[in-house]
């Protein structure tokens, strides 16, 4: 019973952070990639806890972590361009989401890949969603929010 009350709240949670927006992509927390800016996410999330620079695609990275201001993660990046739009998200959850969670959550449209490391996640392309497992593939580690290619179906 705690189990499925456990995974019933989760659930709760993935789906109250997610939208899709009219830009096609996944919106979290009221942050949409592709159109939300820097002043944005400071204005909803506040000053973060670790800013990097100039790493690669991103112009800067905002990170935050173990913030309370940002229920359902540990910790979340937010990867901003040279031209200030939110490039994407990366979500680690404070709570264990399996496979049968993200299923109920974003459905089943996705193509099983493997990293470089032998890791397994599972792109939804058209809602512009990685979720990246733990190294056994059975727990969520991460979960990457960007640009999808062709929108998606509203999620409430």
């Amino acid at each position: 019973m705690r189990n499925f009350l456990v995974r019933t709240a989760l659930l709760v949670t993935v789906l109250l952070g997610v939208l899709v927006a009219p830009a096609h992509a996944k919106v979290w927390k009221g942050m949409t990639p592709g159109k939300s800016n820097r002043a944005e996410v400071v204005g909803r999330f506040g000053k973060p806890t670790k800013e990097l620079k100039d790493q690669g695609e991103c112009q800067v990275i905002l990170g935050y972590t173990n913030d309370e201001k940002i229920t359902g993660a540990r910790q979340a990046q937010f990867c901003l361009s040279k031209e200030d739009r939110l490039v994407y998200i990366i979500v680690f959850p404070d709570v264990t989401l399996d496979k049968d969670t993200v299923k109920e959550a974003f459905g089943e449209e996705f193509k099983k890949k493997l990293t470089d490391d032998f890791v397994v996640y599972w792109f939804f392309e058209k809602d512009g969603l990685v979720v990246f497992f733990d190294k056994d593939g059975k727990e969520v580690q991460s979960i990457r929010y960007m640009e999808g290619k062709t929108g998606g179906k509203k999620t409430e």
